[in-house]
């Protein structure tokens, strides 16, 4: 479980993340076969001994769907492969955190306002509906393969230096 701070420039936010949502999934060709012991569990569960009308109760047992043929029950898998977070909420526990030249901690902002050397840098910028991070969040913060703090707050610079100067900047707490 881990919060961390996303930078979404201009607006339709919402639409910008969906992409992006661990719950937006997608059925795969994969089977996975149900164990004999499972199988034995949902004979019991759904009251019947006929392996086949075990089909129909899949979505139920694993929230998944799935089927049957010469090598027993199986379900198919569903993912994001595009999946970075299951939930987010604007400003959350990084609301105030974008300094303007003014001093002010606001949540969101017009580009040109931004004071780049007191805010905090974001670990990931959504920009146009892509994603571009740091490194890749895992559970704890933890993150296999990460930019240098160095390199990616002078590409974070230079994406906000690209915009319009009422480009609107809005920080999102997204947690994984």
């Amino acid at each position: 479980m881990t919060h961390f701070m996303v930078w979404v420039i201009g607006r339709n936010i919402q639409k910008q993340l969906v992409k992006y949502d661990e719950c937006n999934r997608v059925k795969s060709k994969e089977k996975i076969y149900l164990t004999k012991k499972d199988i034995k569990e949902m004979m019991k569960e759904y009251q019947t001994k006929n392996t086949t009308e075990l089909v129909g109760f899949l979505d139920d047992w694993l929230g998944e769907t799935g089927g049957i043929d010469k090598k027993g029950l199986y379900w198919n898998p569903s993912s994001n492969p595009d999946a970075r977070w299951d939930g987010y909420e604007i400003g959350g526990r990084f609301r105030g955190e974008i300094m303007t030249k003014s001093g002010k901690g606001v949540t969101f902002t017009q580009a040109s306002k931004i004071d780049l050397a007191e805010t905090t840098i974001p670990w990931v910028v959504v920009w146009k509906g892509k994603w571009y991070e740091q490194g890749e969040m895992g559970w704890w913060s933890m993150s296999p393969k990460k930019m240098l703090d160095k390199k990616w707050e002078s590409e974070v610079k230079k994406m906000i230096g690209k915009l319009r100067k009422n480009t609107r900047v809005t920080m999102v707490d997204c947690h994984i």
